[in-house]
């Protein structure tokens, strides 16, 4: 059985393993104090206190908290005290400076992991401590010396001059700046890297062998030089001035060896910069190859004279020769037409670059390809080439080609079928007016002679006789309204409209007095909109519609003592509706459907009179103004007539 460790029980074991080798460098810096490099010269002595550098590591890899818990818990922060005993409380100074070293590098390294910049860059962070430093040496250490001495040491300083002090805090500064170069080598190193498990690309394998070399060599280099200088020059014997080193060749020895570890570490980074470049450029080269090899479209660049220099494999698909091929030739060769090239070099001369510029070119086998190009002009000192990238639409033009010709034909068959249907439907029309005429002809005759019978026999004729004759000419009558109607209907979808400006209060009036005129008897009250609009309609339509709704309206209220026609208008955005609501029998909204067909009736004849032709023109004349007509009514409740019209080309008052 395979046990899988989760994600969570990985980054306990990786901080349980930082912990562990953040104290364990602690301790191994606490233990190095006691191998720090003391060199004395000239009377002076220089201690090199190297093993302060292991909380810095942990820091610089993992960040300030670790490197806190090196410093503290390996006990590493108390080297002042250690090493500078008799400063007494003093040594708080350099111990706290010491910790703000690595708090402040630690964070310079999680900042530079977000990214680089010149605030976080590893050298301006330590001259900022550099100056915190020499802050707290010249203001604090003072104050503290006066302190003294503490119970662990009777003997310790009470006071120190200036000179001193500042020699002090520049030792401090120097060595701590010269370990933070070191670190900063070493973790360049794989091993080192290993051990605080950093990423290691392939671009620091050669890391060991350039620090390597580098240290050697300038050891090697640096031993020729010591060696003239005292066994030549001063003629020392080699056991003088090398085994045991005295103090000048000990201290130029230590001093080459950190200079050139500084040095093999400012080389490492840059060799893996550069190998870290070669390998993104041989990436973005593999990168370009693939797609410039897969990339469907034509890629090539020219020189101004049409000289080809590169030419993309897709140029077999598309116009059939190899890319070799092509560069022996020249692109005016391809061109169908050379002058479309100097077009094109003419365009690129004034804007640099050109888009969709279409060109047909020549296929290997002689077919014509259409191709759209896009194009840059490149200048380099005094040479210039032309940069193309070609999408075949050969496909795309050959299908424009087929559609245009179909078009073409269709426009001529759709001609040909309009001038036949003009003819079918002025026969049609030349057809209904013959027919109404002929039929309009009879029924009046028959009318006629049915009113002369009843003239000359009305005597001689019983009432159910002359009953009989007063149908037949009602009869005759309603058939030629029936067919005045129909051809009225029928003249209202060839009528040309002829707009004008319309007073909608004005023309409502007109045509109500005309329905007062034919029923002076009836009790009709119109009640109207003082504010309607004004619009562009054509007169004798508008007119026809409203004679028609009110016609209705007037029949329909029959029935009322008290007839009332409502008028109002409602203005819309891109649209107004003119309302008009009467009181009248209403009808049944299930059979709304039907109110707008030609012949078809809500009520019977025996109810109310009609040919059910009125509304089916209303709505035909309000098609032709590009408006709309609806009905809303109940049995017994009355009914309003919405007619909507466009705002297009109308006017309000």
């Amino acid at each position: 059985m395979t046990y899988r460790i989760s994600e969570q029980e990985t980054e306990m074991i990786s901080r349980r393993y930082k912990i562990i080798l953040s104290i364990l460098a602690g301790l191994i810096g606490v233990a190095g104090l006691f191998l720090s490099i003391r060199l004395d010269f000239g009377g002076s002595r220089l201690n090199f206190v190297w093993s302060i550098g292991m909380p810095l590591l942990v820091s610089l890899s993992w960040g300030p908290w670790y490197g806190l818990l090196s410093a503290v818990a390996g006990g590493t922060f108390l080297y002042p005290f250690i090493l500078g005993f008799s400063n007494g409380w003093a040594s708080i100074v350099p111990s706290l400076s010491f910790l703000i070293w690595i708090v402040l590098h630690g964070k310079g390294a999680q900042w530079r992991n977000r990214g680089k910049s010149f605030r976080n860059n590893l050298y301006v962070l330590q001259m900022v401590y550099a100056l915190i430093r020499w802050l707290l040496y010249m203001t604090l250490f003072p104050l503290l010396l006066q302190w003294n001495p503490p119970v662990w040491n009777p003997e310790a300083l009470t006071q120190i001059s200036q000179s001193i002090l500042m020699l002090f805090a520049v030792r401090g500064i120097i060595m701590e700046s010269v370990l933070l170069a070191v670190c900063e080598a070493m973790l360049l190193l794989p091993p080192v890297r290993r051990v605080f498990r950093g990423k290691s690309g392939s671009s620091s394998r050669y890391s060991m062998r350039i620090m390597g070399g580098m240290v050697a060599f300038g050891l090697l280099f640096i031993l020729f030089i010591l060696f003239i200088q005292n066994a030549i020059i001063e003629g020392k014997t080699l056991a003088q001035w090398f085994y045991p080193p005295d103090d000048k060749t000990g201290l130029t020895l230590f001093l080459s060896v950190i200079l050139f570890i500084i040095m093999g570490g400012i080389a490492v980074r840059y060799f893996q910069q550069a190998l870290e470049n070669q390998a993104s450029l041989r990436k973005s080269e593999k990168k370009y190859m693939t797609i410039f090899e897969s990339i469907h479209d034509l890629y090539f660049e020219t020189t101004g004279k049409g000289e080809i220099l590169i030419v993309s494999p897709s140029v077999k698909g598309i116009l059939g020769y190899e890319a070799e091929e092509l560069l022996t030739m020249n692109i005016h060769e391809l061109y169908m037409d050379p002058s479309v090239r100097e077009e094109l070099l003419s365009l690129l001369e004034k804007e640099r670059e050109v888009n969709n510029f279409e060109v047909v070119m020549l296929g290997k086998d002689g077919e014509k390809h259409y191709l759209w190009l896009h194009a840059r002009l490149e200048r380099q000192q005094e040479s210039e080439k032309i940069i193309s990238v070609g999408r075949d639409v050969t496909n795309y033009q050959h299908a424009m080609m087929e559609v245009q010709k179909l078009n073409r034909e269709l426009s001529q068959r759709v001609e040909e079928r309009t001038k036949e249907l003009q003819k079918a439907v002025s026969e049609l029309e030349g057809f209904s007016y013959t027919i109404s005429h002929d039929l309009k002809s009879p029924l009046k005759a028959i009318d006629a002679y049915t009113m002369m019978m009843q003239e000359e026999l009305s005597e001689a004729l019983s009432g159910e006789s002359l009953d009989m004759m007063n149908q037949i000419r009602k009869t005759t009558s309603e058939m030629v309204e029936l067919i005045n109607q129909l051809l009225q209907y029928a003249l209202v979808a060839k009528k040309e409209l002829t707009m004008e400006k319309l007073s909608v209060a004005e023309e409502m009036l007109s045509v109500y007095e005309e329905q007062l005129a034919g029923n002076s008897h009836r009790n009709i009250l119109l009640k109207m909109e003082k504010s309607l609009p004004h619009l562009w309609a054509d007169r004798i339509l508008f007119r026809q519609v409203l004679r028609n709704v009110l016609s209705n309206a007037v029949k329909f209220t029959s029935t009322r003592e008290q007839a009332i026609i409502e008028v109002w208008a409602e203005v819309m955005d891109t649209h107004y509706t003119l309302f008009i609501r009467d009181n009248g029998v209403g009808f049944d909204m299930n059979h709304a459907g039907k109110l707008f067909e030609v012949l078809q009736r809500m009520h019977s004849k025996e109810e109310f009179e009609g040919t059910g032709i009125g509304l089916a023109t209303v709505k035909k004349i309000m098609q032709k103004h590009g408006g709309e007509v609806f009905m809303e009514g109940q049995v017994d409740g009355g009914a309003v007539v919405q007619l909507i019209f466009p705002r297009k080309g109308s006017e309000e008052t």
